[in-house]
């Protein structure tokens, strides 16, 4: 009990991976003391995250005040109707404030370890130092004071892990509704294993069921089950269709401010952005600075007849 011991085997192809093996403080109210393993690797470093913006945090205000400035008219009246360059324009006068206004993301991800959700508070992170500090110290004079001194900071730091833990499902509860990839990203974190697909009965040729465990058979099974759906066309050439043309032809489609800012009000802005890299929560955001260009380009592009490439 509260006693450490190196139990703990490390396998390696080489004798000198591992530089130095020491032990610190139990986790929680664990009597086992944590193994910290230096080991000497030589590995290339590889940036696994990369760059993003985090659109919470982005000053919108002044994103619109910039807009502001802008004579889209002016602007997107110089192309004389070419679909194309009004939207590349549009885009790319957004796509060129976005760095201005919104921060990135921080590397935090670039140095967390894969076990971590969030940094923890520097409260919590200084009551952890002295709750290890005490832990080395029991260890070097055995005396039943520090010991005591040392369960209660445990309990203390055990108490606040165990606030932010509530904290962050009462958040996860309270954006239940409006957000809820985050809801179900929460309890898929919280299931302890991943059951695969299991036993598959099916009816063979010859009218006999067989039962289909191994995973190669399943997805033969499922695949000519789908293969099956699909109607067998005779080779060669397809046989043309006749050509159809709409009943009912669209004289006249008039567009309206109006409803492009109502559609701009209905946005989800937890969703993810399209090839063209306007976020959601940009379109929401700045609706009222870009009802006017849209407008020009909806417009533009029913007397073409031509959409944008994006």
């Amino acid at each position: 009990m509260d006693t450490p011991h190196l139990l703990d085997l490390v396998i390696t192809d080489t004798q000198d991976i591992v530089q130095d093996i020491t032990f610190h403080s139990p986790l929680g109210k664990s009597d086992h003391a944590v193994l910290q393993i230096v080991c000497k690797l030589n590995s290339p470093m590889v940036n696994c995250c990369p760059g993003k913006i985090n659109y919470g945090k982005g000053d919108y205000e002044n994103f619109r005040k910039s807009l502001d400035n802008i004579d889209w008219i002016q602007m997107l009246g110089s192309y004389n109707g070419d679909v194309d360059k009004m939207w590349d324009c549009f885009k790319n006068t957004l796509l060129r404030h976005i760095p201005e206004h919104i921060p990135a993301v921080s590397n935090f991800c670039d140095w967390k370890k894969p076990s971590w959700k969030c940094p923890l508070n520097q409260k919590i992170r200084i009551l952890i130092r002295k709750k290890s500090r005490l832990w080395n110290k029991y260890i070097e004079t055995r005396n039943p004071q520090i010991h005591k001194e040392y369960k209660k900071l445990r309990n203390e730091v055990r108490k606040q892990t165990r606030l932010v833990v509530k904290k962050e499902q009462c958040e996860v509860a309270k954006q239940s509704k409006s957000n809820p990839k985050k809801f179900w990203k929460y309890v898929n974190s919280k299931s302890k294993s991943r059951t695969g697909i299991g036993d598959i009965k099916t009816v063979g040729t010859d009218g006999l069921v067989t039962v289909v465990s191994d995973d190669d058979d399943k997805a033969n099974v499922f695949g000519n089950y789908f293969a099956g759906v699909y109607t067998s066309e005779p080779a060669g050439d397809f046989t043309a269709l006749p050509s159809r043309y709409p009943v009912n032809l669209c004289e006249s489609v008039t567009f309206s401010e109006e409803v492009i800012l109502d559609k701009l009000n209905n946005l989800k802005v937890n969703k993810s952005p399209g090839p063209d890299s306007l976020h959601p929560r940009i379109l929401y955001e700045l609706r009222h600075q870009l009802v006017t260009p849209l407008y020009m380009i909806y417009e533009a592009s029913y007397n073409t007849g031509y959409i944008p490439c994006d």
